[in-house]
């Protein structure tokens, strides 16, 4: 074996071979003693194999000189720079085969999904291994011209047959047929179908500077393309996935740092092979429609939008589809890149969709709560070489609202209805749920959220954890039924507040919520609780004696005013009535996850 140095270009490394190639254990030393001698190069390398020596070569040494040199060649930095070898690019190029050389080599090759460069014996130059009929269509013509730069092309390329394999498919792309036509250097279709996953897609469109890619200084080709069907199911293209288990679900247990059904969130990701993508070939500009688009446990309709590619980000707008009952538009960047992370922006809006559906599918929530579900989210932040958010880097706000709609019984209402004794109440139902949020240092943040039903009034404020933490001031206003099964169990005192609201008054509850949603804990705030609860006490005051009745009502309010820490009945100059609130800084150390389990959040 020799090595040439051949000034800019690569150095050559030129490997004449043993006669006998046979047995995986020749091949492994054969390719041990090139890979030995590649390793002592510096910059980029091309691998010359020599066969004009060779009498016979079996499949395991093809598979073990051939293959796998070639599958090094190709393989990514990252797995490159773990061995003597270095992050460098490298070439293979077979050189002096003969008929009986190709039928192993191509098997081998084909089996990986690799393809390599060779001149046969005769000088003809062809591609061996995992090569589709456009792809040696391509090379034929390169041939023919033996030199081929971004000067203009012209003719007819023909798609006939054509299959696309992937690592990701678990059933290939195909083109019946087709036609390319060249122009310059241009190729334009036009309504040619591809069929993926067993649905019929229509495309057409343009790529400029076709072959850009192979300039001295190489430039990115353009597409401007369209592509339309009635239904698309990335299952039957990308396989089966679970049912239950969507990438929502999947990125909040990462967000909250809990695992999914007893397992990590990086191994569900992993095991639905959730891969951030890599850098793109080509940039431009994507229109898509399609009817319906499954990827279980999604079901999207009217699917229509653009992507914007780049090299290095794709953006996607003027997005529209109809799912849960409702619609939702979306837009957003994403980086693409090799490094750990990468940033990530999505706008998310969502309109009358069932809030039970949506929540069961993209948060540990399940069908706890339902009802018309309207939102409007903007979230930023970094996703890792899984996809996956890094909860640190996520920032967001937001507003949603819920109407007409019930939470079911769960320890968070539970432990709240307990604790105002009304444990006969099961599930509350409301009119009207809404509220801003914002998203920041790993807590949802809640200011001003409003829940309004027959049941019970409130207004809620401070912060939760994605893991089920929380650190919540609520004023709660008891209305309807529970107001008078609220009097009816505070004795006395309840007769009073009986009295009052009939007569059109309102009694406000200062509470803290703190613990965690499976485990809450309430008290009265009672600095707030003084503040709401004043005027009620001293309206409710002048009534019972202005009517008259006698100490009852007194000893009422008295039981009253001690449970709120009053004792002077007198009024005096109050500040406006103020929500508590809990500030991000206050839940610290309240966003530590259960010891188990995925329905953190209530």
């Amino acid at each position: 074996m020799t090595t040439l140095h051949l000034g800019p270009d690569p150095l050559v490394s030129e490997a004449s071979l043993f006669s006998y190639l046979v047995t995986r254990p020749t091949g492994r030393a054969v390719r041990m003693g090139i890979e030995k001698q590649v390793a002592s190069c510096e910059g980029e390398v091309l691998t010359v194999l020599d066969f004009k020596d060779v009498a016979v070569i079996d499949y395991s040494c093809a598979d073990e000189v051939v293959a796998e040199l070639a599958f090094i060649a190709v393989g990514p930095p990252a797995e490159l720079e773990t061995d003597l070898r270095g992050p460098r690019r490298r070439f293979v190029l077979i050189r002096g085969l003969e008929a009986h050389h190709q039928d192993p080599i191509d098997s081998a090759l084909r089996r990986r999904k690799l393809a390599v460069a060779a001149e046969l014996a005769d000088g003809q130059s062809v591609l061996l291994g995992a090569v589709d009929e456009s792809e040696a269509h391509l090379w034929r013509l390169v041939c023919e011209r033996e030199r081929i730069g971004p000067e203009p092309l012209a003719g007819e390329l023909g798609l006939d047959g054509v299959t696309i394999i992937g690592d990701r498919l678990v059933r290939p792309i195909e083109v019946p047929s087709g036609e390319v036509r060249l122009d310059g250097t241009r190729a334009r279709w036009e309504g040619v179908t591809v069929i993926a996953g067993g649905d019929r897609l229509q495309t057409s469109g343009t790529l400029s500077d076709v072959l850009g890619s192979l300039a001295s200084e190489p430039r990115t080709p353009a597409v401007e393309a369209s592509v339309a069907g009635a239904k698309l199911d990335l299952d039957a293209l990308l396989g089966p996935s679970r049912n239950e288990i969507g990438y929502g679900r999947i990125a909040w247990a990462r967000l909250a740092g809990r695992p999914v059904e007893g397992r990590p969130p990086e191994e569900w990701a992993a095991e639905r092979e959730l891969r951030r993508p890599g850098p793109l070939p080509v940039s431009g500009r994507v229109a898509f429609r399609v009817d319906s688009v499954l990827r279980l446990p999604y079901r999207l309709s009217r699917v229509e939008g653009v992507l914007l590619l780049e090299r290095d980000r794709v953006n996607l707008t003027e997005t529209r589809f109809a799912a849960y009952g409702g619609t939702g538009a979306a837009s957003g960047i994403l980086r693409l890149g090799e490094v750990e992370s990468e940033p990530f922006r999505l706008d998310l809006a969502l309109e009358n969709v069932r809030a039970e559906q949506y929540l069961a599918q993209n948060s540990p929530l399940g069908t706890l709560i339902s009802g018309s579900l309207t939102m409007d989210l903007a979230l930023e932040g970094a996703l890792d070489s899984l996809a996956l958010p890094l909860t640190q880097a996520l920032n967001g706000i937001g507003r949603f609202e819920i109407r007409d709609g019930r939470i079911a019984s769960n320890p968070l209402t539970d432990g709240l209805l307990r604790f105002l004794r009304l444990e006969d109440v099961r599930e509350l139902a409301f009119t009207r749920w809404n509220s801003p949020l914002l998203i920041r240092e790993g807590l949802i943040v809640l200011d001003g959220s409003d829940f309004s039903g027959s049941e019970l009034v409130a207004e809620m404020r401070g912060a939760l954890g994605f893991g089920g933490s929380m650190d919540l001031g609520a004023l709660v206003r008891p209305d309807s039924t529970l107001a008078r099964a609220a009097a009816l169990a505070a004795g006395a005192a309840g007769e009073v507040i009986d009295r009052y609201m009939r007569a059109g008054g309102a009694l406000e509850l200062a509470l803290r919520l703190t613990g965690q949603a499976s485990n809450p804990r309430f008290e009265l705030d009672p600095e707030a609780m003084q503040e709401s609860s004043r005027g009620v006490l001293e309206e409710a005051a002048r009534r019972a004696r202005d009517s008259g009745e006698a100490e009852v009502r007194e000893r009422g309010l008295d039981m009253l005013r001690g449970l709120v820490g009053q004792d002077d009945p007198e009024p005096e100059e109050t500040a406006p009535d103020t929500a508590p609130s809990a500030p991000p800084d206050s839940t610290a150390g309240a966003g530590e996850p259960p010891a188990s389990g995925d329905n953190g959040g209530a």
